[in-house]
């Protein structure tokens, strides 16, 4: 199909190819993945449990950000993928996630990671989260798919049983209010090189322009299953990799880390068993002396 003309024409530059694959699947809600060289092994799961939600009238937009992968023979299998757009080069997760946004149909907008696995109530689960609270979008819990200490540690994955207003800071199980979400401008394209603080910014933004601070939720009965980092290596990796976004907000939005402090911390966090909390120490170590070498 021809780009639609309500990208702009930047953002439409961008595209390469836009396939529709199912015309006919009607939507309130839209499912956004954007991929980048994610094995099909590891893609597959994602949008095999996608067509198995107890959920009903959901799409599900696939937005293939320059990758070698043959992700269009994958979506194609799938019963609820709308439209599958491949960009002619690795524009990084945040631009790949606003322009699907503006493709979407769904009155309803979800974020979902290409290596998160929802459970089967992911979309109704965050159905209900707008349905019961007076809310512009929630994030939901992140459980990991192995039981690793490397995810374990990460204790803003799951902030236990109760939803509680918090701001956005797992950006890959998300939902907005799409209007909401396209009127802000969605992610802030200059955190666009690699995923990470997009969704403090936009929480931000968002109450800076009038909405509440219990609009915007944790809601833990949206699941999904991910692994922070399976290996020591790949642990030390993500923790001593430059964060470019970080830089950028430190030099021009030194206002959010003030923001972001102003949220209590959960007080119904799961605590980390305590041979854990003797890896995490340990780890923790490693990393500062990693960090000073480099």
């Amino acid at each position: 199909m021809d780009v639609p003309a309500r990208l702009g024409p930047e953002m439409r530059e961008c595209v390469s190819r836009c396939v529709v694959v199912n015309e006919d699947v009607a939507a309130d809600a839209s499912v956004v993945v954007v991929t980048y060289r994610t094995p099909a092994e590891v893609f597959e799961p994602v949008l095999e449990a996608l067509d198995d939600q107890t959920a009903s009238n959901y799409e599900i937009v696939v937005v293939a950000n320059g990758t070698d992968a043959d992700v269009e023979s994958t979506v194609a299998e799938s019963e609820h993928v709308r439209l599958f757009v491949e960009l002619d080069r690795n524009y990084g997760v945040t631009v790949g996630r606003n322009l699907g946004a503006k493709l979407a149909r769904g009155e309803l907008l979800l974020f979902l990671d290409d290596d998160g696995v929802p459970e089967r109530d992911f979309v109704a689960a965050h159905r209900r989260a707008h349905a019961e609270h007076d809310i512009v979008a929630a994030r939901g819990r992140v459980l990991p798919k192995h039981d690793t200490v490397y995810t374990r540690i990460q204790s803003h994955y799951d902030l236990g049983d109760e939803p509680f207003p918090y701001f956005i800071n797992v950006e890959g199980n998300t939902s907005f209010d799409r209007k909401t979400y396209l009127d802000a401008g969605g992610y802030d394209e200059n955190l666009a090189d690699r995923a990470g603080h997009e969704g403090i910014e936009l929480t931000h933004r968002l109450m800076q322009d009038g909405i509440r601070r219990d609009q915007i939720i944790y809601y833990p009965d949206a699941v999904i299953y991910h692994d922070y980092a399976n290996s020591f290596v790949e642990y030390i990796r993500k923790r001593t990799g430059r964060n470019p976004n970080l830089e950028y907000l430190f030099e021009h939005r030194p206002e959010i880390f003030e923001f972001a402090a102003s949220y209590d911390p959960p007080v119904t966090s799961p605590e980390l068993r305590t041979r854990d909390k003797v890896k995490f120490l340990a780890l923790s170590g490693v990393r500062r002396v990693v960090d000073f070498v480099m």
